[in-house]
């Protein structure tokens, strides 16, 4: 199956772009920092994080930087960002003389919507894909919850819960619940950001896993994506788990790789 080309570096600029945006929208607290934002919420929550810096050559300072730490410090926070190859060099050269060290890596995959979706396909029995409304409050708190309870293995977590429904209220956000047998099983969000779609939040709860489901919340977001126009779906995902798999089997391809770098300090919360 032969795939529409893309540009590394103009979908990076486009991707984290989208996500630091999204971010600052929904962080309780932020700041503009090197191009991109400091976000800040709960401890130990996702949102705490600097995004979309330094992506359109703007150098990084050594003063920057402790601008940084200390506004996250301020907050008990552990400082944490969110960085790719496409920054300018001085922003992890900076990091890392201040002590911040790899946390984790995370591969981008990116495809031509419509070409992802040529090869034939069936929905899976007994399966159905609902879209939630922003603006259905019980929706969309059994939205969060179900996908809150698929990221922590049925874990319940108020805030973590509190801050999903922030999350599916944004502007942007095209949120999905997956119901197998009647039973909500899992959820996935979309963001249509010009012409790019950003997937994101596609998880499935223990029990209704490996029945296709995940791969269902992916196709009928790209979906979506071809009849809003666009040429490009970008997902983000640790290698050799269940998102990797299925993009790949929607045709996506390694677009570029994303790293957090973090700042360990005493008394400072780890965010998730």
């Amino acid at each position: 199956m032969a795939f529409d080309l893309f540009d590394p570096a103009a979908a990076a600029l486009d991707e984290e772009t989208r996500i630091a945006r999204a971010v600052a929208d929904i962080a309780r607290d932020q700041r503009e920092w090197c191009g991109g934002f400091l976000c800040a919420d709960e401890p130990g929550t996702w949102a705490n994080m600097a995004l979309g810096c330094s992506l359109r050559g703007e150098r990084v300072t050594a003063r920057d930087v402790e601008e940084l730490i200390d506004w996250y410090a301020s907050r008990g926070i552990e400082p944490r960002v969110q960085a790719c190859a496409y920054n300018h060099p001085s922003l992890a050269r900076r990091l890392g003389e201040a002590g911040f060290v790899l946390l984790e890596m995370e591969l981008v995959l990116a495809v031509n919507p419509a070409a992802a979706l040529r090869t034939p396909w069936e929905l899976p029995d007994g399966l159905r894909i609902e879209r939630v409304s922003r603006d259905d409050t019980v929706g969309v708190a059994q939205f969060a919850d179900v996908v809150c309870r698929a990221f922590l293995d049925e874990r319940d977590d108020p805030v973590q819960r509190e801050l999903m429904e922030r999350a599916a209220r944004h502007p942007r956000a095209i949120n999905l619940l997956a119901r197998l047998d009647g039973e909500a099983a899992g959820g996935a969000s979309l963001d249509i950001w010009g012409d790019l779609a950003g997937l994101y939040l596609g998880a499935v709860l223990p029990a209704a896993r490996r029945r296709g489901i995940q791969l269902a919340l992916m196709r009928e977001r790209l979906s979506i994506a071809v009849a809003s126009g666009c040429r490009l779906a970008t997902v983000g995902t640790l290698s050799g788990v269940a998102t990797e798999r299925n993009a790949r089997r929607c045709g996506m391809a390694p677009c570029y790789t994303r790293v957090a770098l973090v700042r360990p300090g005493p008394g400072l919360a780890r965010s998730v």
